[in-house]
């Protein structure tokens, strides 16, 4: 579960690295091509709103995550550990009620 989530937030960290370069290479292009300004600016202001939007999912990632690995996760955890303590007690009742 933990891991996951991990990975999930390794994911958009990659993904904004990525957008960020490609807006910084955007940039470039259209600083030395002779196209309309138009094009320049819709590409740019699309960049710039995938990047806003991968900046916030990895808030969200970064929240969750923290999430798992101090509420969620240890409440599964304990869950878990008593279904087990459980079904241990009633299997050794039952052991003793058959002797």
């Amino acid at each position: 579960m933990v891991a996951m989530v991990e990975l999930n937030v390794h994911f958009t960290e990659d993904a904004l690295h990525d957008q960020d370069e490609e807006l910084a290479q955007l940039e470039k292009m259209y600083k030395s091509e002779e196209l309309t300004n138009a094009t320049s600016e819709i590409v740019v202001r699309r960049a710039k709103r995938n990047i806003e939007r991968t900046k916030l999912a990895i808030e969200m990632g970064r929240a969750e995550l923290a999430n798992v690995k101090t509420v969620k996760y240890p409440q599964q955890r304990q869950s878990l550990a008593h279904q087990i303590e459980t079904t241990k007690n009633a299997l050794e009742s039952l052991k003793a009620a058959r002797t």
